[in-house]
């Protein structure tokens, strides 16, 4: 299996949610998950709220919440609707391959 990044350069990730709906909370947690496992030198996290902020949302051609962007390190990608599978969040953040921690109780 793959080792951690070498993290040169920060991880940063951008968040876009409706309010609090229950995809959103999912995909916070998990992401926060992630990072902490990961990422040991951290990731810069940034939640917006479309419904607070629309003009963000429109800015970066938001149409479907929750919508998570990896801004850093290059490649920039998005990845769209439920983030609760790890896997697929791992594979969005250019992460696959690496060693799942277990899940502490």
């Amino acid at each position: 299996m793959a080792k951690r990044p070498d993290q040169r350069e920060p991880f940063v990730v951008r968040l876009y949610v409706a309010d609090r709906e229950s995809t959103a909370v999912r995909a916070i947690a998990n992401l926060e998950a992630v990072c902490r496992e990961f990422l040991p030198n951290g990731c810069e996290l940034e939640i917006i709220d479309i419904l607070r902020e629309p003009q963000r949302g429109l800015d970066d051609s938001i149409m479907v919440t929750p919508t998570l962007i990896k801004l850093a390190p290059p490649p920039v990608r998005r990845i769209f609707g439920d983030l609760s599978k790890r896997g697929r969040l791992l594979d969005a953040l250019g992460l696959t391959g690496l060693e799942i921690a277990p899940r502490r109780p």
